[in-house]
């Protein structure tokens, strides 16, 4: 069964739907040849490129697919003319929705448009990445056990001469235990806080001789290696804030252009 599709009815909602402002109206109407009409309402061959191009992209469409795409429109214009018949289109909300659409269309264009003349260079990520402060990554084992008595009997057993992998495969009470309390390599803010915050303080290869509480319980903790965090680890979201950041600061400007009076008192 033939059907609207939810696509074309966002696409031409703000195109074909009244908007209860016509002072505001400033949209140009479609031209060019007329190439059906629903109940009089012409539709024209530009906005039948329009969709055609929303839907199936620049590609040449076939004689099938140009018969679904005057299907639909002439299907959305039959209920827009429904619609009016049926007083839908002096909705006061319905116009508001229609308005609010608008407005967010030519808003995100200005926004793409944005993006599109100011991209985000790989030399600026580097940059970013150069002067930012990114913490070391860290290659560590723990063991997580209930009480601190059972912590503090680990780190003495470790003392003694014990393995790290064995007692963690043996006591700990962590889904590592199975790995020897393997953690691989993570950053120290990917962790709860505590167990992070001593991770700096603990030497490559050497366990923690402290036991250190989170809310899971109490960890001994062995600090194998540490490195640098790579730039291929980080360039992706580098590049996402420094994004952000751009279009943060241009949102900002355009706000200053304006000349906002709060009339609300």
């Amino acid at each position: 069964m033939k059907h609207i599709s939810i696509l074309l009815l966002g696409l031409m909602a703000i195109a074909c739907a009244p908007t209860g402002d016509k002072s505001d109206d400033n949209v140009p109407a479609p031209t060019g040849t007329v190439i059906a009409t629903v109940d009089g309402q012409p539709i024209y061959d530009e906005m039948m490129d329009f969709y055609r191009k929303a839907r199936f992209g620049d590609r040449e469409t076939t004689d099938d697919e140009n018969e679904l795409i005057l299907n639909d429109l002439t299907q959305l214009y039959a209920m827009v003319e429904e619609a009016k018949r049926q007083g839908i289109d002096q909705d006061p909300d319905i116009s508001m929705r229609i308005k609010m659409q608008g407005m967010s269309l030519m808003a995100q264009r200005v926004m793409q448009q944005f993006r599109e003349d100011n991209p985000i260079t790989d030399e600026q990520v580097q940059a970013a990445f150069e002067t930012s402060e990114n913490d070391n990554e860290f290659k560590a084992r723990h063991i997580l056990v209930k009480e601190e008595s059972e912590a503090v009997d680990l780190i003495n057993q470790l003392d003694a001469g014990a393995d790290f992998a064995t007692l963690a495969e043996e006591f700990s009470t962590g889904p590592s235990a199975s790995r020897g309390g393997d953690l691989g390599w993570f950053p120290a803010a990917q962790m709860v806080k505590p167990f992070g915050d001593a991770l700096p303080g603990i030497e490559p290869g050497n366990y923690g001789k402290t036991p250190v509480q989170t809310q899971f319980g109490w960890h001994v903790i062995l600090v194998e290696d540490t490195r640098a965090v790579p730039f291929e680890s980080v360039s992706d979201k580098l590049r996402e804030q420094l994004a952000t950041d751009q279009v943060n600061d241009f949102l900002e400007s355009v706000k200053a252009k304006a000349q906002i009076v709060d009339k609300r008192t």
